[in-house]
């Protein structure tokens, strides 16, 4: 099994990450200023910046104790309060409407005000932050759907949809506002279990039960049973786990302004940390552990992970998520490691005997007891005489046997 040493290895290699990233931006757009930022992608030289980013840099160096961090993680905070005013006065950064604009319509966007509202809320309580946590979160309450959430931008016209919603109950729950987070959840339930809307794919069911999972959790009073969450939780892995073998994610269309906007749903992680609260055994599953491996190797190899499908470079968003996962499973490990070993290696069986070579095992046994019988059929007496143990087998026993595999054989198929 993945140990606490091993995922603290990748832990280190992401906060180096994003520091580098936020330090080289720093020396190309303001060297003798207080602002840094960052944007959507790692290891790049590319001058992008934004709010994504910013959050996603938060997120991450919140807590870090490596050097140069107080320092950058200050300069982040700084950016946000105004990052208008900011651009102005990065010394070397190319001024223009565009970028204006831009960052005027990351402003009201109900996922990033969402992210950055969860990053603060590990940040240290420099001068200054809990005020920008609460300007947030009133601005996100101001243009609330009734009871039913949030659209993707904050504005009157945006429409409802449970992504936003589930991201800005999340920010709620994270700052402590349970009875105004505590008014969405019965929606975000209902969206998730309702199979016929075309909107929500299980990308999007997998982060939203993830809200819920924590939502019931560190809410007494929030209406949902954690059965229900449960069997929703087995309905969705049920369909995912095989997606588990392979590194994707999903990336989300909408639109807000004279363009489309895109976010990335890192889907498979949402999946282990909601395991975490729900199913605290299947850290121990093999496609999990699997899993966890991979992020380590590519965090090791590259810098952070790739999903190939959204492009080739590091994303800083799935990155940070990434790292907050990390968290999590070390911490459920250093809790207790040994919990998780006993399921681990029941699932290595059961794995095992789900596979295709198993399977094949098993076709070939029943073929050979097949033959057996035909043989005994024709060739008794001969058979007999045989000095090899099969010869000495009963065809009664045959008989068994050969029900016993193909019942297994069956339930695989039905599996």
């Amino acid at each position: 099994m993945i140990t606490a040493n091993q995922i603290q290895a990748a832990i280190d290699g992401i906060e180096t990450g994003f520091l580098e990233q936020c330090k080289r931006l720093h020396s190309k757009l303001d060297p003798n200023g207080k602002y840094y930022t960052c944007g959507q992608h790692l290891k790049t030289k590319s001058e992008q910046r934004g709010l994504h980013g910013v959050a996603a840099a938060i997120n991450v160096l919140s807590k870090s104790e490596l050097q140069d961090a107080d320092i950058v993680k200050k300069g982040l905070f700084e950016y946000i309060i105004d990052p208008i005013e900011a651009e102005h006065s990065l010394t070397n950064a190319d001024h223009n409407q565009a970028r204006e604009s831009d960052l005027s319509i990351s402003q009201i966007n109900t996922i990033k005000i969402s992210e950055l509202i969860i990053a603060l809320s590990y940040m240290p309580r420099i001068a200054g932050v809990d005020k920008a946590i609460s300007n947030f979160k009133e601005q996100l309450i101001g243009v609330k759907k009734d009871d039913k959430g949030w659209g993707f931008f904050l504005d009157k016209d945006s429409e409802y949809h449970c992504l936003p919603t589930a991201y800005a109950v999340l920010a709620l729950c994270k700052i402590g506002k349970n009875d105004i987070a505590k008014e969405f959840l019965r929606s975000l339930y209902q969206n998730i279990t309702n199979t016929d809307d075309a909107n929500i794919d299980d990308s999007i069911r997998i982060f939203v039960l993830y809200v819920l999972a924590i939502a019931n959790r560190d809410i007494a009073t929030s209406g949902l049973k954690l059965k229900d969450l449960k069997k929703i939780f087995k309905d969705v892995w049920r369909r995912s786990e095989s997606q588990l073998e392979i590194d994707i994610e999903q990336n989300i269309e909408y639109e807000g302004g004279p363009r489309h906007h895109y976010v990335r749903i890192p889907w498979q992680l949402y999946l282990v940390m909601t395991s975490l609260i729900l199913f605290p055994s299947f850290l121990g599953k093999v496609k999990i552990q699997n899993l966890i491996g991979r992020i380590i190797e590519a965090v090791d190899t590259k810098g952070g992970v790739i999903y190939p499908h959204s492009g080739e470079k590091l994303s800083s968003r799935t990155n940070s998520t990434v790292y907050s996962a990390l968290k999590k499973i070390k911490a459920c490990l250093q809790r207790n490691h040994l919990f998780y070993v006993p399921f681990h290696y029941y699932d290595q069986v059961r794995t095992f005997l789900s596979s295709i070579v198993f399977i094949n095992i098993v076709r070939v046994l029943i073929l050979v007891l097949i033959a057996l019988l035909f043989l005994d059929l024709f060739w008794h007496d001969e058979l007999k005489n045989l000095f090899l143990p099969i010869g000495k087998l009963k065809n009664s026993n045959l008989d068994l046997m050969l029900s016993l595999l193909s019942f297994v054989l069956t339930f695989q198929n039905r599996r």
